[in-house]
């Protein structure tokens, strides 16, 4: 898997929009865009970020991911905002 899809694929996952997701790496929406599209390469720094909210926002279990047992929206907010 490309950098592209892995990033698109960590927001989906999560279920956040682009404005949302663009939002916590503090880039724009278009940027992000571009970024999901293989047009422009994400800062390492950014990429980070992205491994990061991923692992914060994903529980640890070995059962298959579900939104009902992982961190609430408003609790994962205060600890994106955090870091």
């Amino acid at each position: 898997m490309k950098t592209p899809e892995i990033i698109k694929t960590v927001r989906t996952t999560l279920g956040l929009s682009q404005v949302d997701f663009a939002r916590l790496l503090d880039i724009s929406r278009a940027q992000l865009s571009m970024v999901e599209l293989g047009r422009r390469a994400l800062l390492p720094s950014k990429f980070v970020l992205v491994v990061k909210i991923f692992n914060l926002l994903t529980p640890v279990t070995d059962r298959p991911y579900n939104s009902s047992t992982g961190i609430n929206k408003k609790d994962g907010e205060k600890l994106l905002l955090q870091m």
